[in-house]
């Protein structure tokens, strides 16, 4: 949901393109789905799928930082050097700041009080009645 609510954010206002010139030789199109995780990594991407295109990397980071706890991002930057070395860590922290800036310039959102707000909701969702909403 995150990921594609990123698209029609995009689509209002759109990301700074140079994003896409981060690693800009690592994007494969179709053949991302045979990439595993730990070679995203160490590319400098968040995911495999993010491989496929530059809009597709830019909702990856946003819908992966905002969904996961720090440990989870902790854990792909420590994969990323273990795989990439310091190339990749510099590739996703890059990435990461110029998310952090368009969502902050663009519509005035912190994603870290964002992430803290939708891991919260997360844990409250099984004391939800979702039978008698108000």
């Amino acid at each position: 949901i995150h990921h594609e609510f990123t698209h029609i954010l995009n689509q209002k206002k759109p990301y700074d393109t140079s994003f896409n010139k981060i690693t800009e030789s690592g994007y494969i199109s179709g053949n991302w789905y045979q990439v595993a995780d730990s070679t995203a990594h160490g590319a400098g991407f968040v995911t495999p799928y993010a491989m496929s295109e530059g809009a597709e990397d830019f909702a990856e980071m946003l819908s992966t930082y905002i969904t996961k706890p720090q440990s989870y991002w902790d854990s792909i930057l420590a994969e990323a050097k273990k795989v990439g070395g310091d190339t990749a860590v510099e590739a996703l922290e890059q990435k990461l700041a110029k998310v952090r800036t368009y969502m902050s310039e663009s519509w005035g959102c912190d994603i870290d009080v964002l992430r803290a707000t939708i891991l919260r909701r997360g844990e409250e969702m099984s004391s939800l009645d979702l039978e008698h909403l108000n």
